[in-house]
């Protein structure tokens, strides 16, 4: 029996990158049940561009949807509200969802490699407690994006159902890593598989690290911890990256920014110091 999947994809002025968008999705080694494309308000001609390409022969429903915000589009609470819109009309279309076994997001600048969404979901088959994983990323130099390459990306992850429905998606700043929590708030595990791997340009190269400096501080991490992870960032010679960071972080912590409302999000990040120091003693023991 095969199983479904369904791909939501936000989009605004990708037009240089749909050819390559669509025929990623063409060459996947195994079929897309459903793909909601979210076209938010190009100025670049996408929208246009996606009028008149062919439905890959790989997707079962392909599902484009137009909105127009009038904003700049921008990460954090604007992306991830574009992708939940994506998630509600997924929701919405009954006989489709009931068949859903797996539920991802492909950004329109990442490009899975054939096998990407096949290796996911034999993963998440062989590990019934993981609920959540993506592949890694690589640039078009074919170098890692980060020097944590155990992080799950938000850009090519894909959901177990289950865990969907039991999680959810949190709408916020760096959204990924806010619903990755509430996964393992709820017992499930998040883990990447390297075998899985997708092509993008880099993380922040358009938004610049700042803004990771205030998703860290918005869903609740102290200061410690930011500083820490600036000074990883800084010894592995990131260094306009932990400024950066650090920068982001310190500002929203000197003008006291509104931080989430989610109680159990902010305390999962305010004991994440706490919760190494205590990983570091048991593997020492």
């Amino acid at each position: 029996m095969e199983e479904n999947i369904a791909i939501i994809t936000p989009l605004r002025d990708e037009a240089e990158n749909i050819d390559r968008l669509f025929s990623a999705i063409a060459n996947q080694t195994i079929n897309i049940y459903c793909w909601i494309i979210i076209e938010n308000d190009s100025v670049d001609g996408s929208k246009e561009k996606l009028n008149y390409m062919t439905p890959p022969e790989k997707v079962y429903h392909l599902i484009i949807h137009d909105i127009n915000t009038r904003n700049e589009y921008q990460l954090g609470k604007h992306y991830s509200n574009i992708v939940n819109i994506g998630f509600n009309i997924l929701k919405s279309k009954e006989n489709i969802y009931e068949n859903i076994d797996f539920i991802g997001i492909l950004d329109a600048d990442c490009f899975p490699t054939n096998k990407y969404f096949e290796y996911l979901i034999y993963f998440l088959n062989n590990n019934q407690h993981i609920g959540i994983t993506s592949g890694i990323i690589k640039d078009l130099e074919g170098k890692l994006h980060s020097i944590n390459d155990d992080h799950v990306r938000g850009s090519g992850r894909i959901w177990r159902k289950r865990c969907f429905e039991e999680a959810g998606y949190i709408v916020g700043l760096s959204a990924d890593t806010l619903s990755s929590a509430k996964a393992i708030i709820r017992g499930w595990e998040v883990k990447p598989y390297k075998k899985a791997v997708m092509v993008s340009r880099l993380a922040g190269s358009k938004h610049g690290h700042g803004y990771y400096g205030r998703a860290c501080y918005y869903r609740g991490s102290i200061f410690i911890y930011a500083m820490l992870r600036s000074m990883k960032q800084f010894l592995a010679l990131n260094i306009r990256e932990a400024v950066q960071f650090f920068y982001g972080y310190f500002m929203s912590y000197v003008k006291s920014e509104k931080r989430i409302g989610d109680k159990e999000i902010l305390e999962y990040f305010r004991s994440a110091v706490k919760r190494k120091l205590k990983n570091l003693i048991k593997v020492k023991k």
